[in-house]
């Protein structure tokens, strides 16, 4: 019986092996490089090999992904949503930087990884709400455990959302304690289309794009605007993007707060100072940073123009800024 277990607890390669030794067969080929017919086999050897491997890293994956959504229910989460080209990169890195800084994890300054578009702290803060962004093949080759100071720092990560644009799978949207981010709709459109525009000399601009674009922000303005009038305010921070640009350290501070992190004066003005436009440009000179931070302002000033003239086609837009100046 111990022989049968082990046998099924072996790989395929192992298998093969022994069942041809057992049945006195040469079947395990000792190259994999035949031609033709002779080919077919080593083919079959390799697709088994690697439907295995598979099957084990979804295993390993899905562990990975769901172990690490254990929190204590008790505990609200802690959010940010926000619409694209709105500021949220800057915020959350801010307090990156803060966290890295304050745990003595690494020096707080991010590093862009100009293959995979991204950029990357000693220590991940951060989480994402949908299962489609959660899955991430860098978690699988980076063991972040080694990085955790205190089970503490893991159940204060924050969730990051676009949220009603993109769904809510991992968590209960009851228990979250949010930061929303917002960005005057003119200027997140304009950003956003500026980014995404496929072709920058066209005279003509992406219609459908712009479209989306106007859709998405209504969307996820309406739902948070219904969010503000059914909630105290103590129960959620709302972040506008101008007062991010204008007042960075004292959002910093504030957002530092409403999660209940301890703060330190010293770090706050460090944290905005690494992630800020100036600081990051200069310390990244020559590198081209791919749309995650600062749309290129030629191109926003080009498109500008076509673009607004799309925008304003749409009814709803007038009302849109009237009730987006009236949000306090």
């Amino acid at each position: 019986m111990s022989k049968l277990k082990n046998f099924f607890q072996n790989d395929i390669t192992w298998k093969l092996k022994k069942i041809g030794k057992i049945l006195d067969l040469n079947i395990y080929p000792k190259k994999f490089y035949n031609k033709g017919l002779r080919s077919l086999y080593p083919k079959l050897i390799f697709n088994l090999i690697f439907f295995l491997k598979i099957i084990s890293l979804k295993n390993h994956f899905y562990n990975n992904v769901f172990d690490s959504k254990k929190f204590n229910k008790n505990i609200k989460k802690n959010f940010i949503f926000s619409t694209p080209s709105s500021g949220a990169t800057f915020l959350r890195m801010m307090i990156s930087s803060y966290l890295e800084l304050f745990y003595k994890i690494g020096n707080g300054v991010p590093k862009y990884d100009s293959i995979h578009n991204k950029w990357m702290f000693s220590y991940s803060f951060f989480e994402n709400g949908d299962l489609k962004n959660t899955v991430d093949f860098g978690s699988l080759t980076l063991d972040s455990k080694s990085f955790r100071s205190t089970d503490d720092l893991e159940n204060k990560k924050i969730v990051f959302s676009r949220y009603p644009i993109d769904p809510i799978e991992l968590y209960d949207f009851d228990q979250i304690k949010p930061i929303i981010v917002m960005r005057n709709p003119y200027d997140q459109i304009i950003s956003y289309c500026s980014k995404n525009l496929k072709d920058q000399n066209s005279q003509t601009v992406d219609v459908k794009l712009v479209n989306k674009a106007v859709k998405n922000y209504i969307r996820y303005f309406t739902f948070w605007k219904k969010y503000f009038n059914e909630n105290k305010k103590e129960n959620y921070l709302l972040v506008k993007y101008e007062d991010l640009l204008s007042a960075s350290e004292d959002i910093l501070r504030k957002a530092l707060s409403f999660y209940n992190f301890e703060i330190d004066n010293e770090l706050i003005p460090k944290a905005a100072l690494i992630n800020s436009k100036e600081f990051t440009l200069k310390n990244l000179s020559g590198v081209k940073i791919n749309k995650i931070r600062f749309t290129d302002e030629n191109k926003k000033k080009n498109n500008k123009e076509k673009i607004l003239i799309e925008i304003n086609k749409i009814d709803k837009i007038k009302d849109l800024i009237k009730d987006y100046s009236e949000i306090k």
